[in-house]
């Protein structure tokens, strides 16, 4: 009896999480999606030069999106690695799919303004949004696996971690292993921007 309630509190939960949650698709060309999740890939591991939003290579996060030194660059480094992809591949800063921002709640609005809302399902590349409620502060992360039951596998940039072998709190660009049902922290999931590819232009 106390499983059955058990599996059943779990149940409702997980529908009320996913109900509670929106996703909007972007369009993307499809090359320049896949490139720029190798960007992404090769950015785990970059660090902050005295853990205060700073170092060269910080500094192009905040940068693509006008940001000044010293700030919160999470969305920043997301859309640097489109930027990247563009620059590559040849293609025009106009068809990069995400807004030029460094508000998390900032992307979320411009999906839900142009994109195509569909039922919640985590995916590769997804944008994952958070918040702080009853503020405009959030944290955004990119989804490179995904796995079950909510959980799933991301490349986030403005975040800490301990590091073991120097004895201290890092910060920088880290994968994560993220439960999409429940909070991060302080915040809660408000949405999902995904992205429906395209064979060809932007």
């Amino acid at each position: 009896m106390k499983l059955a309630l058990s599996i059943g509190f779990c149940l409702i939960v997980f529908v009320h999480c996913l109900l509670s949650q929106e996703k909007f698709l972007l369009q993307c060309n499809e090359r320049i999606l896949l490139e720029s999740r190798k960007v992404v890939l090769q950015q785990v591991g970059t660090l902050e030069a005295t853990n205060g939003n700073d170092g060269k290579k910080i500094r192009l996060y905040q940068k693509a999106v006008g940001l000044s030194v010293g700030s919160p660059y999470c969305v920043g480094g997301q859309y640097f690695c489109f930027l990247r992809a563009v620059e590559v591949l040849g293609f025009s800063p106009m068809c990069i799919p995400l807004p030029k921002t460094g508000l998390s709640l900032e992307v979320f609005r411009f999906a839900r303004r142009n994109g195509e809302k569909v039922p919640t399902r985590y995916e590769q590349d997804d944008i994952v949004i958070w918040i702080k409620r009853n503020t405009i502060h959030g944290h955004t992360e990119r989804i490179v696996e995904v796995g079950r039951k909510g959980w799933v596998e991301t490349v986030g940039f403005n975040t800490r971690r301990y590091d073991t072998e120097k004895g201290r709190w890092v910060e920088g660009v880290f994968r994560w292993k993220r439960n999409l049902l429940h909070p991060l922290g302080r915040m809660y999931l408000i949405g999902i921007v995904g992205f429906k590819r395209k064979s060809d232009g932007c």
